[in-house]
């Protein structure tokens, strides 16, 4: 499959125009190495134009190929899959996600290459065109190269077209829009893009931010105010993570992104510092998550370039211990809202998976940081000691079962699934007495949290609650947890607040570890049990056991 012919027809477009361009002279470049390798190069050649074949394959490389990622650290690079994989769809609501194996791994020891549940669909001379056997391709032509796993992630029926997402999900459709044309050249029209009116999830993406404008102006003045503020925050945005990105200072990307953040939530500002720019930004927006994302890493950054220069000097060490809380805080806002989200769309699942982990390992991070005992000026001591672990602190019903399926793997028992929504609410159950205390700690005298008054319950800004998952018949049975475990009327927690010095790292522990299990289990069920990322949160959750009893 190729994009060449649009782009030709598109070419007097500016952007259409200039990735032709850059196509062949690609095409031109390889055309002219391969004539040069066989010994079929003359003097002349190098001006030919005749590279039709290299211009298509560069094309096929640009609509069809997939960055290859099989660890959270690395990308191994991109690659191009047959039309078992390739030829599967876009939706900005999927049923599907997929992620990578590289052979030799879990993928050998639990799949049957035999059983392939999806097949092209198409007409049957394009079909045909794929004449060899591409289950030979499935390792690439050396038989050792990443193979590609797809996962449904809701219901599908037989028949039923199979879907995966090529763009970042938490954008409004705008962005969406914008991203797959300019690389794939098509508008998508699912049924989340062409809702009427838009889905609560693209609502709160965008369309939750209010200008500071004057109750004189008219409502098309209000409408153009709007969107010129919108587009001047996107383009302040856009500088200081470029900056970042050009001169690696996190400090500077922190102070200015938070700055912005804060002055949008400000409801009065001095006269003289009133611009455009001034855009009541709500909490859950689009650039609020982006803004969350890079000043939980650029908060981490800073806190370790930190501890490396401490280490070699007698300077005080307080700063990185609030740097790595400030950075856990944004971790677990991330995930708080994320969660948010996923109740609404059930595609976001691999995301909040992901973010929940990010949240655990940030808290256990903070808690096993040497400084911790420095920075509060008492005597040193082993944070988690046995006597903590020995008694499992308080440990849960949710928390043991889940750590049960996730770390010692039991076998799956279709008369005791649990339905996600049951789960879900326990988690949060146990989040809503465990989190006030540590969540006060975390953003004790910082400037923007204080306009964040709960980061998993969000009826402070006038939303309802609702954890009842869209479809969440597909996140039904993933793990061996038996619904009698968790009544509809009863509580199965036994998280309790804790005081003190000692009892406050506790209760950020069992936070932690309630963050990893849940992530955990959000893996295996759009990932599978066996994954990389089941196998990082289980490292995880030994490294804590190895501190203890």
């Amino acid at each position: 499959m190729s994009n060449r012919d649009k782009l030709e027809l598109e070419y007097e477009d500016e952007d259409s125009g200039e990735i032709l361009e850059r196509i062949k002279e690609g095409g031109r470049l390889m055309s002219l190495a391969r004539r040069m390798r066989d010994g079929d190069f003359e003097v002349g050649d190098e001006m030919k134009d005749d590279n039709f074949v290299e211009e298509i394959v560069l094309c096929q490389v640009l609509t069809n190929s997939v960055e290859v990622q099989v660890n959270e650290q690395r990308s191994l690079g991109i690659a191009i899959y047959g039309p078992n994989f390739s030829w599967i769809n876009h939706s900005c609501s999927p049923n599907a996600c997929y992620r990578f194996s590289v052979s030799g791994s879990e993928l050998e020891m639990n799949y049957d290459e035999s059983k392939l549940r999806i097949f092209a669909s198409g007409e049957e001379t394009v079909l045909k065109t794929w004449v060899c056997d591409e289950s030979k391709l499935n390792n690439g032509i050396c038989g050792y190269g990443p193979k590609i796993i797809v996962r449904t992630i809701k219901p599908i029926k037989k028949g039923e077209e199979v879907c995966i997402a090529y763009t970042d999900l938490l954008q409004p459709k705008g962005t969406r829009h914008s991203e797959l044309w300019s690389k794939y050249r098509f508008n998508c029209c699912c049924w989340r893009c062409s809702a009427s009116p838009p889905t609560y999830l693209d609502r709160v993406l965008q369309e939750n931010a209010d200008a500071h404008i004057e109750e004189s102006k008219s409502s098309s003045d209000d409408y153009f105010y709007r969107n010129e503020a919108y587009k001047e925050l996107i383009n302040c945005m856009d500088d200081i993570i470029s900056e970042y990105l050009s001169d690696g200072n996190p400090e500077s990307c922190c102070e200015k992104l938070e700055s912005m953040l804060t002055r949008s939530l400000q409801e009065e500002q001095p006269e003289e510092e009133q611009s455009l720019a001034n855009f009541k930004l709500h909490p859950l927006h689009h650039l609020s998550l982006n803004a969350y994302i890079t000043l939980a890493s650029a908060y981490k950054i800073h806190a370790n370039n930190l501890s490396a220069l401490h280490s070699r000097t007698d300077d005080p060490i307080s700063e990185v211990f609030e740097l790595s809380k400030t950075s856990a805080a944004y971790y677990f806002l991330l995930a708080g809202v994320t969660h948010h989200l996923f109740l609404s769309e059930s595609s976001l699942i691999a995301i909040a998976a992901h973010f929940w982990i990010s949240a655990g390992e940030s808290l256990l991070n903070l808690i096993s940081n040497p400084m911790w005992n420095s920075s509060l000026n008492r005597q040193p001591a082993n944070l988690i000691s046995s006597s903590l672990l020995c008694n499992r602190w308080n440990k849960c019903m949710l928390m043991e079962k889940l750590e049960m399926d996730l770390v010692f793997c039991q076998s799956q028992s279709k008369s005791r699934l649990l339905e996600f929504e049951e789960i879900s609410q326990s988690f949060l159950g146990c989040l809503s007495k465990i989190l006030p205390p540590v969540w006060t700690f975390l953003i004790h005298g910082h400037r923007y949290f204080k306009y964040i008054k709960d980061p998993i319950d969000f009826s402070w800004l006038g939303i309802t609650k609702n954890h009842n998952l869209k479809e969440s018949q597909a996140l039904q049975g993933s793990t061996g947890v038996g619904s009698s475990y968790f009544g509809r009327t009863s509580c199965c927690c036994r998280c309790e607040v804790r005081e003190g010095i000692d009892e406050q790292k506790t209760s950020i522990l069992q936070l932690g570890v309630h963050c990893l299990l849940y992530g955990g289990y959000l893996t295996t069920i759009c990932y599978c049990r066996d994954c990389y990322l089941t196998s990082y949160v289980k490292n995880l959750l030994c490294q804590v056991d190895k501190q203890g009893c």
